[in-house]
């Protein structure tokens, strides 16, 4: 037994130090401020967000970049409360509200419709519940014209600290006579209490720095369509992928790995807090573990070895984990969960620290002991669960 904590322990450090080794190649970027030339289009697929796609819009509507060099596409995924309305009242010359077919249904068909409308040279994608900051499309355009790059990964991160749902209106708002109503929904806490939200983030910055790490290394795997971008002419290359709705989500992950097989070295980590994209923490555990089952349920699709292979060095390392906490239990001897728990600390610790460091979060950092002493546990649960219960999403049952 001690062979096989040893071995696994040391195969996952090499994983780890591997993206740690990535992230620390990777360069910070910062907006230069210079004139721009690119035109954007920004797509957002929405469906039941209300509380939250009011907020978007206004952080949108308020880019510190050109109005005639940008377009904001909003499309409406057959949505049953009212975010239709909501996001009507932001009806604009560069902000369209634009409605699914019946015909179509999905995260994947909206994107897909969006993108047929769109007018712009890079396309860039987010979602219905994010708050981001006034410099990120700046921060895409200039990266882009820069380094001209085929795809764009930007971080996504969930802060737990209080959001400034309570801000006044820029000028450039009260001049528009758009009406600020971002206090139905906070995008960082929703007031959660206790360590949750914290937890939740310090999981993100994990997978952030992961992708960041394997991108800088030439081997990405993962990635989040809430800050994606990509060149439009390369969309006939991709097409197909929105066309499937026989798997109506991973877009975002279909979309990479088709253009890593084409453009190996033209997929880049925008390593900037100011591309930083904010997504809406869950509040409560049901709707967490929902949310990464769904995310766990799509790997069978991933036909791509760094994918798999780290996938699967991932999930052993954590199943022998609680394999070895059952035999502590039943034996009373918890030495080789013990040897295995500070191996893998000893790695992932460090690797937390630097990431969460980078986005000014250290703090989240004294959450650590905690997520580590539970995070073996969901990631097996998940991971089965995924395997074999139904997957949902916003009221759909979506199958893979």
């Amino acid at each position: 037994m001690i062979w096989a904590v040893l071995i696994a322990g040391g195969i996952y450090i090499m994983v780890i130090a591997f993206f740690l080794y990535g992230w620390e190649k990777l360069k910070g970027f910062t907006p230069a401020q210079r004139e721009c030339k690119t035109f954007v289009s920004v797509i957002v697929p929405m469906r039941n967000e209300q509380l939250t796609i009011t907020r978007l819009l206004y952080d949108l509507y308020g880019q510190n970049y050109p109005a005639d060099l940008h377009e904001i596409i909003v499309v409406n995924d057959h949505s049953t409360d009212q975010s239709s309305q909501k996001a009507g009242y932001f009806q604009k010359d560069n902000i369209k509200i634009l409605s699914l077919p019946e015909s179509h249904a999905g995260k994947k068909a909206a994107i897909r419709f969006g993108i047929e409308a769109a007018r712009g040279e890079l396309i860039v994608t987010t979602d219905a519940d994010c708050h981001i900051g006034n410099n990120w499309l700046r921060c895409l355009a200039e990266y882009y014209e820069k380094y001209s790059p085929v795809m764009i990964l930007g971080p996504v991160i969930a802060s737990p600290r209080p959001s400034a749902s309570g801000r006044t209106s820029s000028p450039k708002e009260r001049e528009s006579g758009l009406s600020l109503h971002i206090g139905e929904a906070s995008l960082s806490g929703r007031g959660q209490e206790g360590g949750f939200p914290q937890m939740q983030a310090l999981e993100l910055f994990s997978l952030l720095g992961s992708t960041a790490g394997a991108v800088a290394n030439g081997y990405p795997i993962m990635c989040n369509g809430a800050n994606l971008a990509f060149v439009k002419t390369i969309y006939p290359e991709i097409e197909h992928i929105y066309k499937n709705e026989k798997i109506r989500s991973g877009d975002d992950m279909f979309v990479m790995l088709e253009l890593k097989k084409k453009y190996p070295n033209k997929i880049h980590f925008l390593k900037s807090t100011e591309a930083t994209v904010n997504t809406l923490l869950i509040n409560n555990l049901f709707s967490f573990f929902r949310q990464r089952k769904r995310w766990a349920a799509k790997a069978k699709f991933y036909n791509d070895i760094s994918i798999s292979g780290t996938a699967l060095i991932v999930f052993l390392v954590n199943m022998l984990l609680m394999t070895c906490l059952v035999i502590g239990f039943v034996k009373g001897n918890f030495f080789y969960f013990l040897i295995l728990f500070l191996i893998k600390s000893a790695i992932d610790f460090p690797f937390l620290y630097r990431v969460t460091t980078f986005f000014g979060e250290k703090q989240l950092m004294r959450w650590f002991p905690v997520v580590q002493s539970f995070y073996f546990l969901y990631v097996c649960f998940t991971a089965i669960a995924a395997m074999i219960t139904p997957i949902t999403w916003k009221g759909r049952v979506i199958k893979y």
